[in-house]
């Protein structure tokens, strides 16, 4: 039967870089004949999914065996924790999707046209965030032979400038697509994203192609809706980690009171073909934010709207299972001391999972130090904004 995995066999990341994946967690793959991952400046979309590269992945997979190109879903697997494969073969949707006797090639495609940003989100950096890219310069890069001007220009990933690869797009992998995702940096701020969106709606093939967003939802208004309107669906991922004072000390610069009246904006106009249109949350679990993430579920479902739970691994030093293990049966207590119904508690369980694996001591360490550096620089202070996380380390790590 082999091993089942829908990304492989028929999806395709481009990265805002360029480069291109069988999906988001999987590494670029490698040209054997040039030693150069394919990227979109030198192979097309469907020359790269028909490569013999990208064809002996599908096939290792049919064979039953573990690609060492989704080297990140194994690891997660052999730690009990839920993966990207895990999690679309029991999407009911996707299943829809992918299983169909129809189903052939490629129909799924991820674009992340540009790290072009607003927002430099405490777990972020400055390849996938534009608006990391001085911060970064300012503490790390001082003293090397490049001013800040070369360092932007270095780190502006403009995919959706390339009109190349944008008319390709439209015109050969469009018509084969049940399903496309924008992502970024944030894709609403790309106004040439629109182009594609645009062509594919005076097509025709909005009518029956799911698209989808990871946004921050920052920035929403009538001509999105307008726009989306005209696809068979539309799945958004929103970008939420915390609430209040919390979401904005995480994902700075934005303003928790005009992103919560974005969301209610999105959730009424969701509502008015709630089967077709799909909202959730996407939050990405930290030490910050663990101690308070059911502040985030108690929100969120009180508008019946599903939060994905996602424990980070990268940077390593953001990654849970780094918090000491005096400290842990804390924070074990914390999460396990409110019942819900069982799609957040699926979540829960799985951000136990992740913070009960072993960790590093020093990752920990770097942790509380890059706190401490982006604080200052920042003119923020995690203490305040997590008074009762603080109190925990200081009780107990020692």
């Amino acid at each position: 039967m082999g091993i089942e995995c829908p990304w492989a066999e028929h999806h395709i990341t481009v990265s805002s870089s360029g480069n291109i994946s069988t999906c988001c967690m999987a590494v670029p793959v490698i040209d054997a004949r040039t030693g150069q991952t394919y990227n979109i400046k030198t192979h097309t979309i469907s020359e790269s999914y028909n490569s013999k590269e990208f064809n002996d992945i599908r096939q290792n997979l049919r064979n039953d065996i573990q690609d060492k190109n989704c080297d990140h879903c194994w690891q997660q697997e052999n730690r009990g924790e839920r993966s990207l494969r895990l999690d679309s073969i029991s999407h009911d949707r996707y299943q829809e999707i992918y299983q169909s006797d129809k189903v052939t090639g490629l129909v799924t495609v991820q674009l992340d046209l540009s790290n072009q940003c607003n927002l430099k989100c405490r777990t972020c950096n400055h390849i996938d965030s534009s608006m990391w890219t001085k911060e970064h310069f300012d503490l790390y890069e001082q003293n090397k032979e490049f001013n800040l001007l070369e360092f932007q220009k270095t780190y502006n990933f403009a995919l959706h400038k390339d009109d190349d690869f944008l008319e390709d797009f439209k015109k050969n992998v469009v018509p084969t697509l049940a399903v496309i995702r924008f992502q970024g940096g944030e894709p609403f701020l790309m106004k040439r994203q629109w182009a594609i969106v645009d062509s594919i709606i005076e097509s025709g093939y909005s009518k029956e192609m799911l698209i989808g967003y990871h946004t921050n939802a920052t920035i929403w208004n009538a001509d999105i809706e307008e726009k989306l309107s005209k696809f068979k669906e539309v799945n958004l991922s929103l970008s939420i980690d915390d609430v209040g004072d919390r979401f904005e000390y995480l994902r700075h610069p934005a303003k928790w009171n005009e992103v919560k009246n974005n969301i209610e904006r999105i959730l009424s106009w969701s509502s008015k073909d709630k089967d077709v249109r799909d909202v959730l949350i996407n939050c990405v679990v930290t030490p910050y934010n663990i101690f308070t993430i059911h502040d985030l579920i108690d929100y969120f479902a009180l508008r019946n709207i599903p939060v994905k739970l996602h424990p980070t691994s990268s940077p390593e030093h953001f990654s849970i299972s780094n918090v000491p293990a005096n400290i842990k049966h804390v924070f074990l207590e914390k999460l396990t001391s409110r019942t819900y119904s069982a799609e957040y508690n699926i979540e829960i369980e799985n951000v136990i999972s992740v913070l009960l694996g072993s960790g590093s001591s020093e990752q920990w360490k770097m942790f509380l130090k890059t706190t401490r550096i982006h604080d200052t620089y920042r003119k923020e202070n995690f203490e305040n904004t997590f008074p009762e996380l603080t109190a925990v380390i200081r009780q107990y790590d020692k």
